[in-house]
């Protein structure tokens, strides 16, 4: 049963093992600013919000402009015992924040 786990593959991995050469999140998990923004993109979604008008609102709160803001501190302590993850001081970019938008249902 272990001979199958240990075969090697073309290029001399051993199959189930991570490629050294991929850096970053493994495929399919979440992001702290993802965990952040999911729910209130579904919240805002069900109301029939937009993209943009959501990002727009966010960087009002946030105080940042129409292309990109910073998550403040208050925002960060105040999803801290939710996520446990410090968000204060992640840039969110109208771009990124579309990424998100549409990879949430």
């Amino acid at each position: 049963m272990t001979a199958v786990l240990r075969q090697t593959t073309p290029d001399g991995q051993v199959a189930g093992q991570p490629n050294p050469s991929r850096r970053g999140r493994p495929r399919g998990s979440i992001g702290p600013l993802a965990l952040w923004l999911h729910p209130q993109i579904v919240r805002f979604k069900g109301q029939g919000a937009s993209c943009t008008n959501l990002f727009r609102s966010l960087s009002v709160v946030e105080g940042g402009n129409a292309r990109a803001f910073v998550v403040s501190p208050e925002t960060a302590d105040a999803y801290y015992p939710e996520l446990g993850v410090d968000l204060a001081g992640i840039e969110v970019t109208l771009g990124n924040f579309r990424k998100i938008w549409g990879r949430t249902d």
